[in-house]
C-alpha cells in the first residue's frame, strides 16, 4: 500500500481503464467463487460481477489479462517476498485463519481494535480492510487463536506441557477443508471397503 496514493478503483487491461469492486464484501464473495472447485462458468460470473459487469473483459482476448490485473488487486499490489523459513519464525504451515470460518472473530477484532461494525459500515476498500486486519491487537481473541494454529510444535522453547496445550488448541480450532462431492465419495468408498476408482 503507498500512502501517497489513494487505493485503487480501476484496473487496466490492455490498455483501457475498468471499474471494479473495492467494497471488502464484494472481493470476499469474489474469493468465495473462486476456491479450488469453481466451475470455468463460476470463475467467469466472478470476473464478470468485479467489473461491475462489462462486457468488454469477457472478450477472449481480454479475460486472462482482467483475471491477472484481479489477482494483483486482491494481494493488495503486493509482490511476492522472500522471508524467513517458517522453523525461523516458529510457525508451521496451517493457515492461519479463514474468512469464513472466523467471520465472527474477525467482526469482534475489528470492533474491539478500532471500533469499527463491519456490518454498519457502508463502504471500506478491500485494501484498507486488509492493511486493519493485518494490525489486529494482540489481545483479541481472533489473533490468539491464529497463534493457537501457527505454532510450531516442534520449537524446542516449548515445555511438554505447553506441546500437549497447543496441540489440544491445533486440534480443536483447525481450519476443516471443505471437500469435493468427489473427494467425499471417494473416502466413502475407501472406509465401505469398494474401490474408489470403479464407478
Amino acid at each position: 500500500m503507498i500512502l501517497t496514493e489513494k487505493p485503487p478503483v480501476y484496473l487496466s487491461v490492455n490498455g483501457k481503464d475498468y471499474p471494479i469492486l473495492t467494497d471488502f464484501r464484494a472481493v470476499l464473495d469474489y474469493e468465495a467463487h473462486m476456491k479450488q472447485n469453481a466451475s470455468d462458468r463460476e470463475i467467469v460470473l466472478a470476473v464478470y460481477e468485479m467489473y461491475k459487469r462489462d462486457n468488454g473483459i469477457l472478450k477472449s482476448d481480454n479475460f486472462m489479462a482482467a483475471l491477472e490485473q484481479l489477482n494483483w488487486f486482491v494481494s493488495c499490489g503486493e509482490k511476492p517476498k522472500s522471508r524467513p523459513s517458517n522453523e525461523a519464525l516458529g510457525i508451521n504451515r496451517n493457515r492461519p485463519f479463514d474468512f469464513e470460518v472466523d467471520g465472527g472473530l474477525i467482526y469482534s477484532a475489528f470492533v474491539q481494535t478500532y471500533g469499527i461494525d463491519l456490518y454498519e459500515v457502508e463502504y471500506m476498500h478491500w485494501w484498507k480492510f486488509n492493511a486493519l486486519l493485518a494490525d489486529i491487537s494482540k489481545e483479541c481473541r481472533f489473533s490468539k487463536v491464529m497463534e493457537y494454529r501457527t505454532i510450531d510444535l516442534k520449537n524446542k522453547n516449548l515445555s511438554k506441557e505447553q506441546k500437549k496445550l497447543y496441540s489440544a488448541l491445533q486440534s480443536y480450532y483447525k481450519i476443516v477443508e471443505k471437500r469435493s462431492q468427489e473427494e467425499d465419495d471417494f473416502i466413502k468408498a475407501l472406509m465401505e471397503g469398494r474401490d474408489p476408482m470403479k464407478r
